[in-house]
């Protein structure tokens, strides 16, 4: 959202009358897809207050988030609490200040601990592959909760399958029109979302307890489940930001939690570890891991629409870089197809 920090403080305190909190410090924290606020009371607990960004999620969308997490943190998958307005409803209405767009805002539980990504730059071999491991099974935790829940009636979140991830029009934007992209390049990734896409067709949405290994687990996932979206404290591991959650494979998630590794020098050591963390406690879900490279490619193909989306977050050369290789990945994988 391209406003200045003074309109979005104001709005903040705005939106703030909807709780009945005794507050003695606000603070700005993030500007990304959502823009966060630290909320500090003279007890605790503290919160984080979520602007959510306008036209990504619906409200109904927003609430049904709302349910997985609570439904996830009763089958001790911790998650931040929600905190309800004093209307007894999960999000506030807010006008943005100096404007008349109508901002959704959320308050959860803040804590404090070390994001995951940041403890495993930290660490030495052996506590990095144990990180992994002990991501893997918060991972297969998850699944298993979505694979045995039962939404509530009118649960609403997008789905990342074929056509969300690889459609005419998925959801994080058509990638292929990137303005950075010269004319070949273009065609190149229009060819490459093509081929995906009938490859994820193929590869088909099973879901359930019993998918053979040569099946594909298929529900409801965080869908952006890398490791700064997971914090440690002397508690155990929190998971964070499911903004983007939605039914889509569980290798998808593997992929993103795994992507901003798939370049070090001991990966597959880190994949191993990750995935054994995984099957201790889902050994029949069905993960076929020979597709993870595909996974990876589609990881960087949407993160291009995503980045484009979003001009205000928009670092040029991070972008540039980004799209060279993303391009050199997709001539590689149709040169293999």
């Amino acid at each position: 959202m391209p406003h200045t920090d003074e309109q979005l403080t104001t709005t903040a305190e705005r939106a703030l009358q909807s709780w009945e909190l005794d507050i003695t410090k606000l603070t700005l924290v993030s500007r990304s897809e959502n823009v966060v606020f630290k909320v500090e009371q003279k007890t605790k607990p503290n919160y984080a207050l979520r602007l959510h960004r306008p036209g990504y999620n619906t409200l109904n969308e927003l609430n049904a988030e709302c349910a997985w997490t609570d439904a996830l943190n009763q089958a001790g998958v911790r998650t931040p609490g929600n905190r309800k307005t004093t209307s007894n409803k999960h999000y506030a209405q807010v006008a943005l200040a100096e404007t008349d767009e109508e901002l959704q805002v959320g308050l959860i539980e803040w804590f404090d601990g070390a994001s995951l990504g940041s403890l495993i730059q930290d660490a030495d071999d052996d506590a990095m592959f144990d990180y992994f491991r002990q991501f893997g099974t918060i991972i297969a935790q998850s699944h298993n909760q979505a694979v045995a829940w039962k939404p509530p009636a009118g649960f609403t979140r997008r789905r990342w399958d074929a056509d969300g991830l690889m459609g005419e029009n998925p959801l994080w934007g058509q990638f292929w029109l990137a303005p950075q992209l010269n004319a070949a390049q273009a065609a190149l990734l229009m060819a490459t979302r093509a081929k995906i896409h009938a490859l994820l067709t193929d590869y088909g949405e099973s879901e359930g307890e019993s998918e053979g290994e040569s099946e594909a687990g298929f529900s409801l996932i965080h869908a952006d489940l890398h490791p700064w979206n997971l914090l440690v404290d002397d508690t155990g591991i929190i998971l964070i930001d499911f903004d983007d959650c939605g039914y889509s494979w569980h290798l998808y998630d593997i992929a993103v939690a795994l992507y901003n590794y798939r370049d070090h020098t001991q990966f597959a050591e880190i994949r191993d570890a990750l995935i054994e963390g995984y099957r201790a406690l889902r050994p029949t879900g069905g993960l076929t891991l020979d597709l993870l490279p595909m996974f990876f490619l589609i990881r960087s193909l949407v993160w291009l629409g995503w980045i484009n989306g979003r001009p205000e977050l928009l670092d040029d050369t991070q972008v540039q870089i980004h799209t060279q290789v993303v391009c050199d990945t997709a001539q590689a994988f149709m040169d293999n197809k």
